[in-house]
C-alpha cells in the first residue's frame, strides 16, 4: 500500500491537534515516539516501494483513521470512507499483533497507541458510542498486560501517574449541573434489566456511586472515577 497526499495531510493533523490525551501525561509519547514508529512505515513504502506490510503498519492506519474522523467532525468535510478504510486495517493489524510473543518496547507502544487511537476515533463517529465503551475497557486491559510484561515503553503507565498529573487540576472544579446529574441517574436506573453477568452489576454499582458523589461535589466524582480506572 502507498500512502497518499491525503494521508500525509491527516498525519499532520494528528500531530497538530488530533492525538489522544490519554494516558494522561503522555503528550510527548504521542508527538514523538508514536509518529516515529508510524512514519518509519510510510518512509519505507515511499523510499523502497515495499509490498509486504510491516508489523506496525496498523499503527499508521489507526493514526490516520483517528485524524480523518476528527477532521470531519471539526470541518464537516466528508472523510467517512477514508476514516473507515484506515480503521478496518488498523483493527485487523492490531488483532494480529496482540498475539505476538516476545514484544519489544516499540511493539508495546504501537499496540497501545493503536488501541487508544481507535478508541478516540470511536468517540468522533456518530455511531461509535458502543465501540467507545468496549475499547476503553480494552485499553485498560492491554495496559495491564503490557505492564506485566515489563517491557520498556515510551508511554508512562504507572497508576500513580494519572493522579499526579491531574491532582493540581482538581482544585476549584466547577459544580456539575444538578439537572444533568439527575438525568444521568435516571438513565442508569433503566439498565439493570439488561444485565446478565456479575461484572455488569458491579460496574453499575460503581457508576451509581460516582453519580451520588457528583451530587456532593465535582471533586468527589472525579476521584471516584480515577479510582475506578486504577482498579478496573
Amino acid at each position: 500500500m502507498i500512502f497518499t497526499l491525503t494521508d500525509m495531510r491527516l498525519f499532520h493533523h494528528f500531530l497538530s491537534c488530533a492525538y489522544p490525551h490519554l494516558p494522561v501525561g503522555n503528550d510527548t509519547a504521542w508527538t514523538s515516539q508514536v509518529p516515529l514508529v508510524a512514519h518509519h512505515v510510510s518512509h519505507m513504502f515511499f523510499e523502497h516501494g515495499l509490498t509486504n506490510f510491516p508489523l506496525t503498519e496498523y499503527l499508521m492506519h489507526a493514526v490516520l483513521g483517528l485524524a480523518a474522523s476528527h477532521l470531519q467532525l471539526i470541518t464537516g468535510q466528508d472523510l467517512r470512507w477514508v476514516a473507515m478504510h484506515h480503521r478496518v486495517l488498523a483493527i485487523q493489524g492490531s488483532n494480529a499483533a496482540i498475539s505476538k510473543k516476545g514484544r519489544s518496547g516499540a511493539d508495546g507502544d504501537a499496540l497501545l497507541g493503536a488501541c487508544y487511537a481507535l478508541t478516540f476515533q470511536s468517540a468522533y463517529m456518530s455511531d461509535g458510542i458502543v465501540d467507545f465503551f468496549y475499547m476503553v475497557r480494552g485499553c485498560s486491559m492491554l495496559t495491564y498486560q503490557l505492564k506485566s510484561e515489563g517491557i520498556p515503553m515510551a508511554f508512562f503507565l504507572d497508576k500513580r501517574d494519572h493522579f499526579e498529573f491531574m491532582k493540581e487540576r482538581l482544585f476549584d472544579l466547577p459544580e456539575i449541573n444538578k439537572e444533568l446529574v439527575g438525568s444521568c441517574e435516571d438513565s442508569l436506573t433503566v439498565l439493570p434489566v439488561l444485565f446478565n453477568r456479575p461484572q455488569h452489576v458491579e460496574f453499575y454499582k460503581a457508576l451509581m456511586e460516582v453519580v451520588e458523589a457528583m451530587k456532593i461535589s465535582s471533586l468527589k466524582g472525579a476521584l471516584l472515577i480515577i479510582n475506578m480506572r486504577q482498579v478496573n
